[in-house]
């Protein structure tokens, strides 16, 4: 007789190599047409849920919209792959233990397990994601083969996934008790006990019961699939707010400007557009699931998140700024010297050309036979000694120079 299991789904981000660029419009034919050319693909399972209703809000049960660009799977090894836009997927690993476990060893087991789940199944992946890279969508996917060598788990939450007949047994009840203890709402599993909850979906370790995909030819679980929509969201944002991080470090520490220019406005567009999708997306979710993705969010602080990312866009446009303006100081320094350049060699050419000129009047009278007398003035700087005139040349640009650091200064 075979020992008593116990159902975990868990729920990891995995950064991949493979997304949307940056402004595709997922509305548009094109879009569809690359949908529906994945969807073909041998690999991709679940793909009517991935294409939008031809009537929108037609059906209230069911998701207008699916934001997933596709779901690879791999059944023999329990493993699914929800692969979003922002170089993110989301992996559903489905695993079975004992349930004389403790809450401890389930932890333990079922990252470990996951982990060695998505490694093994991770070559099929890429030569998946190598076929949807064949279909004609050279401007629709961006591709980086060196994350893609291998996976880059970010964290790994886990769901007991239970029956009505499993929640009468007390090691079960015990179990638990002792699974919720650590999360935001312990109190959780005396409800879900007693009847009064079908879930606890806060912090890393969940409880599900009666999950509907284990009915025959059933969608996944409401649950399950706000969780995944949730921890994408979470991580999206997360993935911004580290590439500003790395934005304020080449603008702060390592002084290097254009990176970090170039650095903050991608991760400032790419943080924005996320907002834009994460609320756009929204309205197109039923009305529990939409319910449950913004009560997991709320307990995960997403909006702080958010309002950190805008803090860290401040903190570094303004170093920027800062630094664009002592720039434009150094400049103006250099365009003041230049100008003063040329001004003294400006001022310095008429004092030669005067002293030039009027000795040359005084020395051929011929050239001034239409004026009544010899010029005075030319008279004058022609008996001027040279390095006089060169002295004043000098002199008066220094006058120059005094008297423009004064009105700039003012």
């Amino acid at each position: 007789m075979s020992e008593p299991t116990i159902a975990l789904t868990t729920i990891s981000p995995v950064q991949i190599g493979v997304g949307l660029k940056l402004g595709v419009n997922t509305a548009s034919a094109k879009y569809e047409s690359f949908i529906d050319a994945v969807c073909e693909l041998e690999g991709c399972t679940n793909a009517s849920s991935l294409k939008s209703q031809d009537q929108q809000y037609s059906k209230l049960n069911d998701d207008v919209k699916n934001l997933r660009l596709f779901i690879w799977e791999d059944a023999e090894n329990n493993v699914k792959l929800h692969v979003f836009p922002n170089n993110i997927a989301i992996a559903e690993v489905t695993l079975e233990y004992s349930e004389v476990l403790t809450s401890e060893q389930l932890e333990a087991l079922s990252q470990a397990d996951t982990r060695k789940a998505i490694q093994t199944v991770w070559g099929g992946f890429v030569s998946f994601v190598n076929k949807v890279r064949n279909i004609n969508n050279n401007d629709i996917l961006d591709y980086d083969i060196e994350q893609m060598a291998k996976p880059d788990v970010h964290w790994i939450s886990r769901a007991i996934l239970l029956n009505q007949q499993s929640l009468q047994k007390n090691n079960i009840q015990k179990l638990i008790k002792e699974w919720l203890s650590n999360t935001r709402d312990p109190d959780d599993a005396e409800k879900i006990i007693a009847g009064e909850k079908k879930y606890s979906m806060t912090w890393l370790n969940y409880v599900v019961v009666e999950p509907s995909h284990w009915q025959e030819s059933a969608a996944l679980d409401y649950r399950v699939d706000s969780m995944i929509l949730s921890q994408y969201f979470y991580t999206a944002q997360e993935n911004c707010n580290k590439q500003l991080i790395d934005a304020i470090e080449h603008a702060y520490v390592s002084k290097k400007l254009l990176q970090a220019e170039n650095e903050l406005s991608t991760s400032r567009v790419a943080a924005r557009m996320h907002l834009i999708s994460y609320h756009e997306h929204l309205k197109y979710l039923t009305r529990a699931k939409r319910k449950l993705v913004a009560d997991i969010l709320e307990c995960w602080e997403f909006d702080t998140l958010v309002q950190n990312s805008k803090r860290m866009v401040e903190v570094c446009s303004s170093r920027l700024e800062e630094a664009d303006h002592k720039r434009r100081e150094r400049s103006t320094v250099l365009t003041d010297l230049l100008l003063v350049t040329l001004s003294f060699f400006a001022v310095f050419e008429l004092s030669l050309y005067l002293v030039e000129f009027s000795r040359e009047m005084m020395s051929r009278p011929a050239l001034d036979y239409n004026d009544e007398s010899t010029s005075f003035f030319l008279s004058f700087i022609a008996n001027i000694d040279t390095d006089y005139m060169f002295g004043f040349g000098v002199g008066l640009t220094v006058i120059l120079i005094v008297l423009y650091r004064k009105i700039k200064a003012r």
